[in-house]
């Protein structure tokens, strides 16, 4: 979504619905972003202590 798009989107919703929507944080999921370093290890970890893995 565009910025036009998320104000229009957010002007159309009732303003109890406008305070908790989500549409402003959209433009955060644009794009993937690379993981840090040693994320993907530590997620394994902590799936493995789980015994999900």
């Amino acid at each position: 979504m565009k910025a036009a798009d998320d104000r229009l989107a957010l002007e159309v919703l009732p303003e109890r619905q406008r305070k908790h929507s989500l549409v402003p944080l959209l433009h955060a999921y644009d794009a993937p972003v690379r993981p840090l370093s040693g994320a993907i290890e530590k997620h394994v970890a902590d799936l493995k202590l789980l015994a999900l893995l």
